[in-house]
């Protein structure tokens, strides 16, 4: 009978003031009366139905203060941190009139003023978190980390890959020729660079001298390349400078069948093409090249000139790419980091 009784006291008696209990250092912090009346000149006149509490205490280098406000028989608690105490008795008292009357404090209080309370300039600053109803005691403030500044997306990826292509190649034998190529690539935002092996397999030298209609002529190479990478991260456009050193092989010239000649093979020239990358690590590629033999060689049988390779040969290729790697990221005030 008495509960009930009670309740309804309560219900009927008129609104007060917001008592906000503060318990704090007094060496460090402000006192009660101070807050108290930071409090009264937030709301005025106005009477709210509300109580607090504040413990302060030291934290870290700074101050941490646990309130715990309740009204209409609610409760709620928060945990605020600050490096300051006045700045954090400030952001308490008010937390607890915008809790009670949020109309009263928007005319006593400039929005300036409210900013420069609750974001006071570095190193001074104040988090607030709400906690659970149950007022754990390791409750801690919410931080959100700052995004990394040193950083910026670049539009190509790092890494490396292996590169498997088929070639065509004109001018390099006697005719029309095909043969395959292995290598590696390495990737960077803003180049790339290739080490490959190419082969080009025998190939007959037509002739009507019945001797000399067996020779045969291959081209073995290591070639490397640089390129700029151009268009966009799934369709790149590279732009590229070619060198290349191996042997041009001839076999079974003359009337001695097992008779061999090696002769030193070296092209530079420049290309271009496409990479499609259709999956995270795979891309497929072809490629238009022009080479110009920096060792051009010819091959006779007596008067007869059987073969000769030409000024500038021209190559294409189709071929797919296996990449891993693969970070968008480079590093500002560094073209590429590399």
């Amino acid at each position: 009978m008495a509960a009930p009784l009670a309740m309804a006291l309560i219900a009927l008696s008129p609104a007060q003031s917001p008592t906000l209990h503060w318990n704090a250092p007094s060496e460090a912090c402000p006192s009660q009366a101070r807050v108290s009346a930071r409090l009264d000149s937030l709301l005025g006149s106005r009477t709210v139905a509300l109580r607090a509490r504040a413990q302060v205490v030291p934290h870290g280098t700074g101050w941490r203060g646990r309130l715990r406000i309740t009204w209409d028989g609610q409760t709620d608690e928060r945990v605020l941190d600050a490096a300051d105490c006045e700045a954090l008795a400030n952001a308490i008292t008010l937390l607890v009139a915008v809790m009670g009357d949020p109309i009263a404090v928007s005319h006593a209080v400039e929005l300036p003023a409210v900013a420069s309370t609750l974001v006071p300039p570095p190193p001074l600053e104040v988090q607030a978190t709400a906690t659970e109803p149950s007022g754990s005691a390791d409750a801690e403030a919410v931080t959100h980390p700052a995004p990394n500044p040193t950083r910026r997306p670049s539009r190509f990826d790092r890494g490396a890959s292996l590169q498997v292509a088929a070639w065509g190649d004109l001018g390099s034998l006697s005719r029309l020729s095909f043969g395959p190529s292995l290598g590696l690539a390495w990737r960077r935002p803003r180049w790339r660079a290739r080490l490959e092996a190419l082969y080009l397999p025998p190939q007959r030298v037509p002739s009507t001298e019945p001797e000399a209609g067996r020779g045969r002529v291959q081209v073995v190479a290591l070639r490397a390349g640089a390129c700029v990478r151009l268009g966009v991260p799934a369709v790149e456009v590279p732009l590229c400078g070619l060198t290349e050193a191996g042997m041009l092989v001839a076999t079974h010239f003359g009337p001695d069948a097992d008779r061999r000649a090696g002769d030193p093979w070296v092209a530079a020239g420049a290309g271009t093409g496409f990479i499609v990358r259709f999956a995270p690590r795979w891309a497929v590629f072809s490629r238009l090249e022009a080479m110009i033999p920096l060792t051009p060689r010819q091959y006779r049988h007596g008067d007869l000139l059987l073969y000769q390779t030409a000024p500038v040969t021209a190559r294409a290729a189709l071929g797919i790419e296996f990449r891993w790697g693969g970070q968008f990221f480079a590093e500002p005030g560094k073209a590429s980091n590399e």
